[in-house]
């Protein structure tokens, strides 16, 4: 059993929050403020694994100390910041979750390329189109279609130029619409 003193001079429970975040990973820090006797801070996943981090930052003030750990994580889990105090036979913990976004991130980012590279490829299609549609109506180029004709020989290799007009006629004689 712990005495009053003992109880009295227990850690406070740790503060967690995420410092970085990204799609593959976050980073996470631990804080724990005056604690006295000096307590060992660890990382653990929820397997009760322990974590590697960076070095503690430690300062001490009154026989009181402050201590800081970060660790980096990268994968969806439950983290607990364990906090330790061997002498008086205490210990307490934080926990937090983190959401690795892994696989579907990069599912959702190839499916997004994907349509936007379809995307831009129907979009610059249509704009060429408009384009010549337009220079066309306005006469600043003139469009000639060349077909094989079918009625002068089909090996001849002879082709003609025809007007819109034409060549429409001419398809229509050749398909008997």
């Amino acid at each position: 059993m712990l005495t009053a003193k003992r109880c009295k001079a227990a850690s406070p429970e740790p503060y967690i929050r995420t410092l970085k975040a990204t799609a593959g990973w976050a980073l996470l820090q631990c804080v724990v403020r005056r604690a006295a006797p000096k307590p060992k801070l660890e990382w653990e996943d929820s397997a009760g694994n322990t974590l590697p981090a960076e070095e503690p930052q430690t300062s001490e003030r009154g026989g009181s100390y402050n201590i800081t750990l970060n660790t980096t994580v990268t994968k969806t889990d439950n983290y607990l910041c364990v906090v330790t105090q061997e002498e008086i036979s205490h210990q307490t913990h934080s926990e937090t979750s983190v959401h690795i976004c892994e696989k579907e991130c990069e599912d959702s980012f190839s499916k997004v390329a994907i349509g936007c590279l379809f995307g831009g490829l129907v979009l610059g299609a249509l704009i060429l189109a408009i384009v010549q549609a337009l220079l066309a109506c306005t006469k600043v180029i003139e469009i000639h279609a060349i077909r094989r004709s079918l009625q002068e020989g089909n090996d001849s290799g002879h082709q003609e130029n025809c007007s819109c007009e034409e060549c429409s006629d001419l398809l229509h004689s050749q398909t008997g619409r």
